[in-house]
């Protein structure tokens, strides 16, 4: 299933889901959103059904095709009972009315968003056949309600007016830090490379060699008494042995 304009029915596997997509187009014609000064037609985004096949694809037609007059119906009422505040802006920016498929049966994926641009989306889920066009009224409203504009905008082409923010420059990437090993190789590569050669210490001086022979005393006087001269004699044996 290939269509370069998702608004326009693709070619399906076979006619008769053909001639159930334009069945689903001819409903949809019947339909459109009246707002001052202009009308909301309804479109469907026939690429949110690319990923169905075979029998899956017919089934989802189908539900479409029974729910689709509903879907229409409450879009147009849940617009119309938005708040009277919000009439004026929000008239002006509803400008086409996209109904979208999601895919599974969760109802969270049930929504309605309105753009900027002018594009009213409902999402809903069609593979719940039963269930897919409840309580979208409310959520049409939700949207109507929910919807601001930036100040001093008043249309889509307002806001296609605004002059972008120009795209923040990059950061410049931080310098790489070395690794531990090649910081401290390369730090020990450069402190050998620019140290000077160390001076050597000087030479210890060398120590006296200790006297060879005995050690002779001289200049121990004579003593008058004879126990002092005893005792003199005896150091004088003890003092030359050690030496």
């Amino acid at each position: 299933m290939r269509n370069p304009d998702k608004y326009t029915p693709p070619s399906f596997e076979t006619t008769a889901y053909d001639s159930i997509a334009k069945e689903i187009l001819a409903i949809m014609q019947k339909h459109a959103v009246k707002l001052p000064g202009h009308e909301a037609n309804f479109y469907f985004d026939w690429s949110s059904l690319q990923f169905y096949t075979g029998t899956t694809q017919k089934t989802i037609l189908s539900a479409i095709k029974s729910n689709i007059n509903s879907i229409c119906t409450q879009t147009i009422s849940g617009i119309e009972k938005m708040e009277s505040g919000k009439k004026p802006t929000v008239s002006n920016f509803v400008l086409m009315v996209i109904i979208q498929n999601a895919e599974g049966k969760a109802a969270a994926s049930k929504k309605a968003v309105l753009e900027m641009d002018g594009k009213l989306t409902v999402t809903t889920i069609f593979e719940d056949s039963l269930n897919c066009s409840t309580y979208m009224e409310k959520k049409i409203t939700a949207a109507c309600n929910d919807f601001r504009a930036p100040p001093g905008v008043t249309s889509p082409a307002d806001a296609a007016n605004i002059p972008q923010a120009p795209a923040p420059t990059p950061a410049a990437p931080a310098p790489s830090t070395p690794s531990p090993s090649s910081s401290s190789s390369s730090t020990s590569s450069s402190s050998t490379k620019s140290a000077p050669a160390p001076t050597p210490a000087p030479a210890p001086a060398p120590m006296p060699a200790a006297p060879s022979g005995p050690v002779i005393i001289q200049d121990i006087p004579t003593f008058p008494d004879a126990t002092s001269q005893s005792l003199k004699d005896d150091f004088l044996k003890l003092t030359t042995t050690q030496f």
